[in-house]
C-alpha cells in the first residue's frame, strides 16, 4: 500500500489498525464539503512525481474538507490537497495529499486508486458551521467559508491521475452532481512546505457543497 505522496501522508511502521482489504471500485458517494482553488504560486510549485513530469503542467491547485455521508465503508471525514494538471491534451486532477478518519477508507483509497491516504482527526462541519479542521501528528489544515450567493445545481465529470506503487500512471474517472454555494474560503495550514504549497494558504474562491452524490470508477487497465 506504499503509494507516492508528500511526507505528511506516511503511514509509519505500525499498520495493525488497518483492515486487510476494502471494497473494490467503483465507489458511490454522498457528501458535503468545503472546496477551494487558486493558481499555482510561481517558483514554489511542488515538484510532480517523476512519472507525471513528461508533458504535464500545473494549471491550478486547491483543496477540500469533506464529510462523506454514505460510502461503501460508511461515513467518514477527509482533507485533501490537489493539483489540476494539463497532460496529454486533457485536464486531470492529481492528489498528493489526503487524510481521513476511517482505516477502511485508507485501505480503499490506496489499493483502488493509489491515493496517498493517511489518518487524521477532524472537528467541525463544512455546511452547518462553515468551518472545519483536520489534524495529523505534525500538521493541521483549517478552513472557514463565507457564502457569496444562493445554492446552485451543479453536475461535473473529472479524471483522477495518480502514480501506482510500480511507478505506472493510473487514470480513473468520476462524476458528481448536487447543489453548492459560491464562497470565499480562508485556509490556514501548519506543516511542511509541500503541504502548504499543494493545499494553499490564504483566501480563495471556492464553494460550500451542500449536497453531492457521485461515483469514482476503477482506474483504466
Amino acid at each position: 500500500m506504499d503509494v507516492p505522496g508528500i511526507s505528511e501522508t506516511g503511514l509509519g511502521a505500525d499498520l495493525t489498525g488497518l483492515p486487510q482489504a476494502a471494497p473494490a471500485a467503483p465507489w458511490d458517494l454522498a457528501l458535503q464539503a468545503l472546496v477551494w482553488f487558486g493558481r499555482p504560486v510561481r517558483g514554489v510549485t511542488r515538484p510532480l512525481p517523476a512519472p507525471l513530469h513528461a508533458g504535464a503542467r500545473v494549471l491550478a491547485r486547491g483543496g477540500g474538507l469533506v464529510r462523506y455521508l454514505d460510502t461503501p465503508v460508511g461515513a467518514y471525514a477527509e482533507v485533501l490537497g490537489a493539483e489540476l494538471l494539463w497532460r496529454g491534451r486533457r485536464a486531470s486532477v492529481h492528489v498528493p495529499f489526503m487524510a481521513v478518519d476511517s482505516p477502511a477508507s485508507v485501505v480503499g483509497g490506496r489499493t483502488n486508486w493509489s491515493l496517498p491516504k493517511t489518518l487524521a482527526r477532524f472537528e467541525g462541519n463544512p455546511v452547518g458551521g462553515r468551518a472545519m479542521t483536520a489534524r495529523g501528528d505534525a500538521w493541521e489544515v483549517r478552513a472557514r467559508a463565507r457564502a457569496l450567493g444562493p445554492p446552485l445545481p451543479y453536475r461535473s465529470g473529472f479524471a483522477l491521475l495518480q502514480v501506482s506503487p510500480d511507478g505506472s500512471v493510473c487514470r480513473a474517472t468520476g462524476r458528481m452532481r448536487g447543489r453548492a454555494r459560491p464562497a470565499r474560503v480562508t485556509v490556514e495550514v501548519s506543516g511542511g512546505a509541500d503541504l502548504r504549497r499543494c493545499v494553499g494558504e490564504g483566501s480563495f474562491l471556492g464553494a460550500i457543497v451542500e449536497s453531492g452524490r457521485g461515483t469514482l470508477d476503477a482506474p483504466d487497465s
